[in-house]
């Protein structure tokens, strides 16, 4: 499927393409014009606009096709989109190229105080037990994995559940790895909070994943019970 950058920029509030062809076709979406960018549209987080524009002469110059930023540069040859918020729009921009594989699958974070990798075990146990066919992601502790901090590789994974047909996918998050960018592209069906301190850690990020089930319970072997329970059956059909 061709995505244009018009098409990525659509998925954005506030989006503009500022300079350049919006019609331009768009291969990925990258958080550094560092490598192979070519045919890619290239995000930058830089704070000032001299930096942005460093940025984009080296996206161009690694023959990137389009670059975003929160600022309107301008560079011979490459697409500009200003963006109000770079995170938003690298997730949801990732999102959109690779056909918003989050919105095909059933997603459980549990949200946890420090041990994902230990949530994890406690609650894969679970859901194994049950027959659940479902893929993993930990991002908690010294060890978490930079996938769910990275919007790209994280939509180009989801993508790849949904193409193996893992309807189910469950990921371990703790504070230092929230990202409400990333989440912004992500439909959370299922809440778990792991234990009490969890959830007064948690009490505000909460409202904003805007699950359809919150889940509360001691431990995570509990939470997942209570996954399987009849109040959150309808998830795994």
């Amino acid at each position: 499927m061709r995505i244009t950058l018009a098409d990525v920029v659509n998925e954005i509030a506030g989006a503009v393409v500022t300079r350049g062809p919006a019609d331009v076709v768009v291969g990925d979406v990258r958080c550094s014009p560092v490598g192979d960018v070519s045919g890619d549209l290239v995000v930058s987080s830089a704070v000032t606009e001299i930096d942005a524009l460093a940025d984009a002469r080296a996206a161009r110059d690694a023959g990137a096709r389009a670059f975003v930023s929160a600022f309107d540069v301008e560079v011979a040859g490459l697409s500009i989109v200003r963006v109000p918020d770079v995170r938003r729009a690298t997730a949801l921009g990732a999102s959109a190229v690779h056909g918003h594989p989050a919105y095909g699958l059933d997603v459980i974070v549990m949200l946890v105080e420090d041990d994902g990798e230990r949530a994890m075990r406690a609650v894969a146990a679970v859901l194994q037990s049950a027959g659940v066919a479902f893929e993993s992601f930990i991002a908690s502790g010294p060890r978490a994995q930079r996938l769910w901090r990275d919007a790209t590789d994280t939509m180009r994974a989801l993508r790849g559940s949904r193409e193996r047909a893992i309807a189910h996918v469950v990921i371990a998050l703790d504070r230092d790895a929230f990202d409400d960018g990333l989440l912004d592209a992500v439909r959370v069906h299922i809440v778990a909070c792991t234990s009490s301190a969890a959830w007064n850690a948690w009490a505000g990020p909460i409202e904003q994943l805007g699950a359809e089930i919150v889940v509360r319970a001691g431990d995570a072997a509990a939470c997942a019970e209570m996954i399987l329970a009849p109040l959150g059956a309808s998830v795994f059909k």
